[in-house]
């Protein structure tokens, strides 16, 4: 027996990452979310390709990971500090 994936909420403008599960050639793909349908149906714009929206249910997509700050609330690019 199959565990019975849950659904994911996405707001307008999530930034998500296409997952295993979504098909054809959208897997890893990076992009944005800008409209819902249907409650669990986004459509999403992806950042290599402006203008075409494709439409995904939400268990073919997981939020983009958050990069990690260090201790003083700064990013860090490979162990040293960003100067801004």
């Amino acid at each position: 027996m199959k565990k019975r994936e849950r659904h994911r909420e996405f707001g307008v403008g999530a930034r998500v990452i296409v997952n295993e599960k979504a098909p054809g050639g959208y897997v890893a793909r990076l992009g944005t979310v800008l409209e819902i349908v249907l409650g669990s149906r986004y459509g999403v714009t992806f950042d290599n390709q402006k203008g075409l929206t494709v439409y995904l249910d939400s268990e073919c997509l997981d939020p983009v990971p958050q990069v990690p700050s260090s201790r003083n609330g700064r990013r860090t690019d490979k162990g040293r500090m960003r100067v801004r």
